[in-house]
């Protein structure tokens, strides 16, 4: 009777696997949510609030096979570890990176320790987790969605950003010249499509259109940030936006992992101005993501440090805090060039340059500046990120060590009440008009 009843079981997984195969995502109704960090009143006495404390799923994970795992072995240790269901990223060229999901009875610690333990081809499982990202409090409100495509460029040249944000707008008027023509300035996706993306990808709604529902803008504003800075210094560009976080600021860390990849395999520059806090539980230095950001070492990464006052040498901040050489974190000045932000991260070690964050120019959809203007370090980490695709556009056999030192070099020496907050003791005037 047990023999048989294991046979029904396995022919249950193998159904449950073989069922939409040809999709990327087996489709199951979003499970509950599970606080489980170490000690989470820590990090939110230190960092200033709840913001970005991880909210851990009770019972999924993601797992990263090693290279050239067979589709067999795969379906083996999906088996062997009880899987559910499963989900791959999306667009992704190899199918490397899983989330598992478990029946919600499980112990999701001991399970991670228990896949780790076996390996068998499993080389990484990190915790899957949402996190919110700071937005800000203005409001620009919103439009009605229409198509973007009148603003790809027929060829990609020059540098190629991938912003990873809430999306990106189309309506506002500054992608348009004065007589309302479009200025083409986002990525054309034919030549590297792994799917029926057009230019980014909207990883929240699961389709080509990454349209900006946030109500402040806040993916829509540091594209025109780049847009301002490499149109003004004539750096041929294009943006490459993939939607991750939902209107509310939302995402989780699959979709971060996720987006990460397909903007690593086709970007030189990738902006991230988000992120969350360690909070004693995740064991963030040794993710998946880590590993990426090894692999492409050669693709420049540009992270906010973050709104909480916090200095990230004690509370670490994640991604900007990854110490890899291709990762630079961005803190924010104030507006008159004088001091940190009141709200801006700092660290010594973990934290490399200072840009302007305060009053940072944006506009409506009448073109009508919004005052006192943008705030954060969001908008002070694209500054930089624009400055080292300039900087790349002239050379591109620039290391991102080598785009360090360029920095280091044309940056602005700190006023004397921000020398030791930055690892390089330089800052970026505000660069924006």
């Amino acid at each position: 009777m047990k023999n048989l009843q294991k046979a029904l079981m396995i022919i249950l997984v193998i159904f449950v696997f073989s069922c939409n195969k040809e999709e990327n995502l087996v489709h199951l109704e979003r499970p509950h949510q599970l606080l489980i960090s170490g000690n989470p009143s820590i990090v939110k006495s230190q960092a200033g609030g709840a913001y970005n404390i991880p909210v851990y799923a009770q019972n999924e994970l993601i797992v990263r096979y090693d290279p050239g795992l067979d589709d067999s072995t795969k379906m083996f240790l999906r088996q062997l570890h009880d899987v559910l269901n499963y989900e791959v990223c999306q667009l992704c060229l190899d199918e490397s990176i899983e989330k598992w999901f478990f029946d919600i009875v499980i112990q999701i610690e001991p399970k991670k320790q228990a896949i780790e333990a076996y390996g068998g081809g499993v080389a990484d499982v990190d915790y899957e987790f949402d996190f919110t990202s700071e937005l800000g409090d203005i409001e620009v409100g919103t439009s009605e969605d229409f198509s973007y495509e009148s603003l790809i460029v027929p060829t990609n040249s020059g540098v190629t950003i991938a912003v990873l944000d809430t999306g990106f707008d189309p309506f506002f008027p500054f992608w348009y010249d004065e007589e309302d023509i479009p200025v083409p300035m986002l990525y054309n996706a034919s030549e590297m499509a792994a799917g029926e993306e057009l230019s980014g990808w909207d990883y929240v709604d699961y389709d080509h259109n990454p349209f900006d529902n946030n109500p402040g803008k806040h993916g829509t504003a540091i594209s025109y940030i780049f847009q301002n800075i490499l149109s003004n210094a004539g750096v041929p560009f294009q943006i490459m936006p993939l939607k991750i976080c939902n209107a509310a600021g939302e995402t989780s860390y699959f979709k971060f992992l996720c987006a990460s990849k397909y903007a690593f395999e086709r970007a030189d520059v990738v902006q991230m101005s988000l992120g969350w806090y360690d909070d004693g539980f995740g064991d963030f230095e040794n993710t998946i993501y880590n590993y990426l950001l090894g692999v492409h070492s050669d693709v420049v990464v540009v992270a906010s440090a973050g709104n909480e006052a916090s200095d990230n040498d004690e509370v670490v901040h994640y991604p900007s805090s990854y110490d890899t050489e291709n990762m630079i974190a961005v803190a924010a000045m104030n507006a008159t060039e004088t001091d940190t932000a009141y709200f801006s991260n700092y660290g010594a070690e973990s934290v490399d340059f200072f840009a302007v964050g305060e009053e940072v120019p944006f506009y409506d959809y009448g073109y009508n500046p919004i005052e006192p203007g943008l705030a954060g370090t969001s908008f002070a980490a694209p500054q930089v990120a624009a400055i080292a695709a300039k900087f790349l556009y002239y050379d591109d056999s620039l290391s991102p060590s080598d785009l360090i030192d360029d920095l280091i070099e044309n940056g602005l020496a700190v006023p004397a009440s921000c020398v030791g907050k930055v690892k390089h003791d330089k800052y970026f005037s505000l660069m924006v008009e």
